[in-house]
């Protein structure tokens, strides 16, 4: 799988020492391929970092 971005950094904090490539895609620079079970354990760390803290005055409803 390919993931393009524009952020080093954060394809770094999510895939690790991966090799990240850097092209003059000026919208997306940067980019990194990665199996499957890679991409799942990056989605898995954002899900992780997800904060409700902006949702102080909202209910949530189960149903």
């Amino acid at each position: 799988m390919k993931i393009k971005t524009n952020s080093k950094e954060e394809l770094q904090r999510f895939f690790g020492s991966n090799q990240i490539i850097f092209t003059s895609n000026s919208d997306y620079p940067y980019h990194i391929f990665a199996c499957k079970q890679e991409f799942a354990n990056a989605l898995i760390l954002m899900v992780k970092e997800i904060e409700y803290s902006e949702f102080i005055n909202h209910e949530l409803i189960n149903r």
